[in-house]
């Protein structure tokens, strides 16, 4: 189900998320745009699936939706004090050559902090081993090579200096 975005930012409306959540709801996936994040917080809280547990309420807590973050157009940004692609489940980076943070060919990143998560994710980006010529699922070869690590490495660093800057000439403009 996809939902309309925030006039002013161009990033996913959090008030009509609630709305739009079915029992077949799987994940909530904000797209973070424009080097700003979505607003995270109401739909950590809808979701029920991160953020101190005294700040979800009970019936988000049941909920337990993930949230999946496209970050790939916002490295660097921050929702108070979080960093685009901390905040969910899992977040998703883009380093497409077009892209905010570019590696010369096609290359991506998946973070989480869920175990679970991490293990199943690892699994299936080596062609769903579980162990070395044990493949317990259908994956996909999706490493990052050596060569587009290196180049990331180098741009890095410039990336993050550059959306600091541009994050606080944004606040010093309101």
């Amino acid at each position: 189900m996809f939902v309309d975005v925030d006039e002013q930012t161009y990033n996913l409306n959090p008030s009509l998320v609630a709305d739009a959540i079915t029992e077949r709801t799987k994940a909530i996936v904000p797209v973070h745009l424009y080097g700003q994040c979505a607003e995270m917080d109401p739909l950590i809280e809808l979701a029920g699936s991160g953020g101190p547990a005294a700040s979800v309420s009970e019936p988000a807590r049941q909920r337990g939706i993930p949230i999946i973050e496209d970050a790939a157009q916002a490295i660097g940004a921050e929702d108070h004090g979080r960093r685009a692609g901390s905040m969910g489940t899992i977040g998703c980076f883009s380093f497409y050559p077009s892209k905010n943070l570019a590696a010369r060919a096609t290359a991506g990143m998946l973070v989480t902090n869920d175990l679970d998560h991490a293990r199943r994710l690892h699994m299936l980006r080596v062609h769903g081993e579980e162990r070395k010529y044990f493949n317990k699922v259908v994956g996909l070869n999706s490493r990052l090579d050596a060569l587009q690590a290196a180049v990331l490495r180098v741009k890095f660093p410039h990336s993050t200096r550059g959306r600091s800057r541009a994050s606080a000439t944004r606040s010093n403009m309101s």
